[in-house]
């Protein structure tokens, strides 16, 4: 690392060459000078011993890297506690636990590891030490006494011991206790005896008060060593003269370090010193070892050198040390110690060897849990042997005895997951030179994706010495596609194989690659499903909720116990009754009267309710006298003309424990309780389901520290157990069924795991392969319920893809060979975004085809629906009428298809001999045809999507007879109007097809259809003409004469004199009058003494005035278009 300096001078020991490889990075200077200082000192076959050699605080110090590592083995399922340690031999024995067993292995056995615990071993403390003959011994706490205390809490968690030359027969350590073992520690002496020191506690209920015990075989007599509270785990070391030498720490407001021994009696020393009150000032986790002279040494992480103004994070925690020998004086050890990035010393476990060198390894808090290595032949240097980072799985952890330093260098065991799951490595190539390995790709299954969905992929099970700087994924096929990172999220656009390659590389430049494949699916059809058909509106959707099997006349359906519905076979709901009184309902059953009984928790006891199948109330709410603490989780279920319960109970100390009970049909108890479980770490979420004479209870198990499923089975002919307790698979149980061969059927995953679906016969034992419904996507699952029918086939509903953009309730059905159909199941209804959890329930139909009832939010609030499989199709039937003839009305009528659950849409389609197609939607239709054959197709779709064709030929007559043309419309009309004239007057004895219309005049115009509108621009005289024909290519047609007026009357100007003589003739001219289509007619009228003696017609006239007398002449003036507008004007005659 950049500004760490190498004490001591380093001239001779730079003469070596660097190596840089390509891609790689060049050795540093430090690492040469560690290099020959190991070589020289760390690692040479008789350095000079140092029993107590404090080390001087450094001027200067060095961290070097050496990443090479061995694999040991995998540890499958492990929960994480372990031991290993080397034999004699050079190789590692190592012990895990894992699904609440303890496996045991040896390194280069080529063996498997086996189990040798017969109890149930908790998640916790494993050691492993060896006889002086090298055969093993390892120690765990068991579960098999376990019980719960007082408060609830486990108690009875016992220590035990199994010896591999007495073919591991297992010992109880702790049998003069019942109460609970927290941790331990264990070791062998050279005699063989097997020495244990372990924390217990020491009282039932909280505080529980844990003390340090020690006990030795072959009597296992238990000596207290400490006071309490002791909650972590001891350092145990054993002398030359098998004295037992052990290390603690006590915890509390502060915690302190402490030592006692078997040579003295136990009595307790303090080993740290001048400890603040400080409340961060803590002492902890101290590792005990001796050296050749039996001289005792302690190690701890000491928080003393807090930094106070909290700028660094994590905070300074380091290693201290103290020995009797000189009083316990506390020293700082290992340096370098407050300098990034190993200024955070967590867990330090100490070896000290043949020649009295030590030897210390810790995980560094400020190195993402990095491991260290350091040792007495120069505290200024440390090794950083593993490389975590922050955003990988490789953080590292120990046994209880990590170091083998018996010969040569140093050899550590530890572990990490870098992998992608929990690995035992060791390590003991310490050569520092440049990495030279490549990383490891480690081999993918192939995998199965949905089009709509894809999926997750996880680089598990690649791994370098070093670490994997990059993952590089590939995918061609149909298209190509790539990403980058250990956990990718992967989709595609297109369908189909694709080849995969997961390429990884190191900090120095090395890859590695793996190859697989992902087939990518099309989403399955949704054909033949009624879907989303709305029940009703409910308050919430993650409510209990069961539909029942068909009682002759609906599908019962009982929603959070209050809500009944009886629902038709396609979801039309024909009875919605919320049952009252109000009473807590969380499960319920129906008779085989159709009675509905309900049982739920009121925050007491479980209460029973009875109501009619209409919904009225027969017993009111009644509490059931079963006795137990708080039962809760009720399940019901009808069988055998009685009711079964089973429910949660806490009357066994605390621990929730499975019962059953048997009620009459009005709520009295007839058998029960009965407890059915007995699980040391508890059981929940049973579930009852009856076919013929068995009934099972199939719960969810805590004993393996891991969900895992359950159940037990009762004659109901003998009323005995034919089956009890027996495991039938991992994970939780989401629905179970029993079949009708005495087997049972489940449905069941792990925490967002994949949902499985298995079957059993009537011991429990497995009789089908596992079937998956869902897609290997990694999207996992989440709830669901299941269904089976007579030949033990399991239909299932679950939530796939929980909180996820893929979250759907999705269905499958699958047989006991294991196969699925369709493969990852159809999607019933997407779920993402509505809120809250779905619920939902399954049962089958009298045609043998699922009914699904589900409780989603919906963007209004929460709805309950209903699903049904429908997979037969409708059947068309073609009825034709009319007259077929060209043109006439001819009915196309589908009414006469059927379907099972209704025809939901018609569509027709006619073809005539040239290919062309005219389409008609439902039912019945009139269409018109031109002579001629004609290719008739029905096609019916149901409810669920099904199709179905029927077909028949049409032939049409041809017309001879011509149609009338009618034209409706204004025939005088003014300038600038828009006028529809309309042909639909016209007739036919078949129908017309078409109306063609034109206009000539001052302006023109044509048009189709039956009607036409023209607009007149200016005036003149037009023709409107109209051709009609029909179907049969007969045609007819009419005129229509129209007039378009001017906007405006003519200007009329009259000439005339004012005063003529009697008996003169004049002229009365209106020539100077105007209008923009031309004058056409004047008349004029003369009228004396109020009576007209002239009319006259022209531009200019002559009159004669015969008498004298005072004249009225006025001129009418008529403009081309009949526009009129009148003058007239007085005249004298004299």
């Amino acid at each position: 690392m950049p500004g760490f300096r190498a004490s001591g001078s380093p001239e001779g020991l730079l003469r070596a060459p660097s190596h840089r490889i390509p891609g790689a990075a060049c050795v540093r200077w430090a690492a040469l000078v560690l290099v020959a200082s190991l070589l020289a000192g760390l690692f040479a076959v008789n350095p000079t011993a140092a029993v107590r050699a404090p080390p001087p605080t450094p001027s200067s110090f060095a961290i070097d890297r050496d990443y090479d590592l061995i694999k040991v083995a995998d540890m499958p399922s492990t929960c994480g506690f372990f031991a290993a340690r080397l034999d004699g031999n050079d190789r590692v024995h190592y012990a895990y636990v894992a699904s609440g067993r303890l496996y045991y292995g040896v390194e280069g056995s080529g063996l498997d590891p086996i189990v040798i615990s017969s109890g149930f071993v908790v998640c916790a403390d494993v050691d492993l030490a060896f006889k002086p003959d090298g055969t093993a011994v390892v120690a765990w706490i068991d579960l098999r006494n376990a019980y719960a205390s007082g408060d609830g809490s486990g108690a009875g968690w016992d220590l035990f011991v199994a010896s591999e030359d007495t073919g591991w027969q297992e010992t109880l350590v702790t049998a003069s206790s019942d109460l609970r073992v927290q941790t331990f520690r264990m070791d062998v002496d050279s005699r063989g005896t097997i020495d244990v020191v372990y924390s217990r506690f020491t009282v039932a209920n909280f505080p529980y008060d844990p003390v340090l015990f020690f006990a030795n075989s072959p009597q296992w007599q238990e000596v207290a060593v400490s006071g309490s509270p002791v909650w972590y785990a001891p350092s145990l070391a054993i002398d030359s003269r098998n004295r037992v030498h052990v290390a603690w720490s006590y915890s509390g407001d502060l915690e302190t370090v402490w030592y006692a021994t078997s040579a003295n009696g136990w009595a307790n020393v303090r080993v740290d010193q001048n400890q603040s009150s400080n409340w961060w000032d803590d002492r902890r986790a101290p590792s005990i070892a001796l050296d050749t002279q039996d001289g005792v040494h302690v190690v701890w992480d000491d928080f003393r050198d807090t930094d106070t103004t909290w700028t660094l994070n994590p905070n300074r925690v380091e290693i201290w040390d103290a020995s009797p020998s000189d009083g316990w004086v506390n020293r700082k050890l290992v340096v370098p110690d407050d300098a990034a990035p190993t200024r955070t010393k967590w867990d330090p476990i100490l070896t000290i060897d043949s020649t009295s060198r030590w030897h210390v390894v810790w995980s560094e808090g400020n190195d993402n849990g990095s491991l260290y290595y350091a040792n007495s032949t120069d505290w200024n240097r440390a090794i950083k042997f593993t490389n975590a980072s922050s955003t990988s799985p490789s953080t590292g952890y120990f046994p209880p005895h990590p170091v083998d330093a018996r010969s040569g260098p140093p050899k550590v065991a530890f572990a990490d997951s870098r992998t992608g799951s929990l690995v035992l490595w060791r390590k003991d190539d310490w050569d520092f030179g440049p990495d030279l390995t490549p990383p490891v790709a480690g081999p993918l299954a192939n995998r199965t994706f949905g089009i709509a969905t894809g999926g997750w992929l996880h680089a598990i099970g690649s791994w370098d010495n070093d670490r994997i700087v990059s993952y590089d994924w590939r995918f061609v096929g149909p298209t190509t596609v790539v990403a980058s990172g250990h956990d990718v999220f992967v989709t595609f656009a297109v369908p189909g194989r694709y080849e995969g390659t997961l390429s990884v590389q190191d900090p120095a430049g090395y890859q590695a690659s793996t190859n697989f494949t992902v087939e990518v699916l099309p989403e399955p059809s949704r054909t033949g499903w009624i879907l989303d058909r709305r029940l009703m509106d409910v308050p919430g959707s993650n409510g209990k909720l069961t539909i029942f099997p068909w009682d002759g006349t609906a599908f019962p359906v009982l929603y959070w116990g209050a809500f009944y519905l009886r629902v038709g076979p396609w979801g039309n709901v024909l009875q919605e009754t919320q049952l009252k009184p109000d009473a807590p309902r969380e499960t319920g059953a129906v008779d085989g009267s159709g009675n509905v009984h309900t049982v739920g928790f009121d925050g007491y006891g479980l209460v029973y309710t009875k109501a009619s199948r209409t919904g009225v109330n027969l017993i009111p709410p009644t509490s059931l006298a079963l006795g137990g603490v708080l039962p809760q989780h009720p399940y019901l279920t009808f069988a055998d003309d009685a009711l079964w319960l089973a429910w949660i109970d806490q009357r066994d100390a605390g621990v929730l424990e499975i019962y059953m009970a048997s009620l009459d049909l009005n709520g009295s108890i007839r058998w029960g309780p009965v407890r059915i479980s007995n699980s040391p770490l508890g059981a929940d979420l049973p579930i009852v389901s009856a076919s013929g004479s068995s009934l099972w209870v199939v719960w969810t198990d805590g004993r393996e520290f891991a969900a895992t499923v359950y159940a037990s089975r009762l004659n109901l002919t003998t009323m005995a157990f034919g089956v009890q307790e027996v495991r039938l698979g991992d994970g939780a149980a989401w629905d179970a069924k029993a079949l009708g061969s005495g087997g049972v059927a489940w449905l069941g995953g792990a925490v967002w795991g994949e949902p499985y679906l298995a079957w059993a016969n009537a011991t429990g034992a497995a009789t089908a392969p596992t079937a998956w419904p869902s897609l290997d996507d990694g999207l996992g699952g989440f709830f669901g319920a299941l269904a089976v029918d007579s030949g033990d086939n399991a239909y299932a509903v679950w939530w796939d893809g929980a909180y996820g953009n893929a979250s759907a309730l999705r269905y499958a059905k699958a047989s006991p060979n294991g196969s699925v159909e369709p493969p990852g199941g159809v999607r019933i209804h997407d779920v993402f975004g509505s809120g809250g959890y779905p619920t939902m329930s399954i049962t089958l139909a009298p045609d043998g085809e699922p009914r699904i009832a589900y409780a989603v939010g919906t963007p209004p609030g929460f709805s309950l629906f209903l699903a049904a499989r429908d997979p037969v199709p409708p059947v068309a039937r073609i009825s034709i009428g009319g007259t077929l003839r060209a043109g006439a009305p001819i009915v196309l009528d589908g009414r006469g298809s059927t379907d099972n659950s209704g025809v939901a849409a018609y569509a027709w389609s006619v073809r005539d001999s040239n290919g062309d197609t005219r389409m008609y939607n439902d039912t019945p239709v009139t269409i018109r045809e031109h002579a001629g054959a004609y290719t008739l197709t029905l096609t019916v779709r149901d409810l669920a999507g099904n199709t179905a064709d029927a077909s028949s030929t049409l032939t049409v007559a041809p017309d001879t007879v011509p149609p009338v043309a009618v034209i409706a419309g204004p025939m005088t009309v003014r300038e600038g109007d828009t006028i529809t004239y309309d042909g639909t007057g016209s007739s036919d004895d078949g129908a017309i097809e078409m109306y063609h219309w034109s206009v000539t005049g001052p302006q023109t115009g044509s048009g189709e259809g039956p009607t036409f509108r023209f607009s007149f621009p200016v005036p003149g005289n037009y023709t409107a003409h109209l051709v009609v024909t029909d179907f049969g290519g007969n045609s007819a047609s009419t005129d229509v004469q129209v007039r378009v007026r001017d906007l405006y009357p003519p200007t009329v100007v009259l000439n005339l004199p004012a005063t003529v003589y009697e008996g003169d003739e004049v002229t009365l001219d209106a020539s100077r009058s105007t209008d923009e289509s031309g004058i056409g007619t004047v008349v004029w009228s003369v009228v004396l003494s109020g009576a007209e003696v002239a009319r006259l017609q022209g531009i200019s006239v002559r009159y004669r005035f015969e008498r004298a007398g005072t004249y009225q002449v006025s001129a009418t003036v008529a403009d081309a278009l009949i526009e009129w507008r009148k003058a007239s004007r007085r005249r004298r005659g004299r």
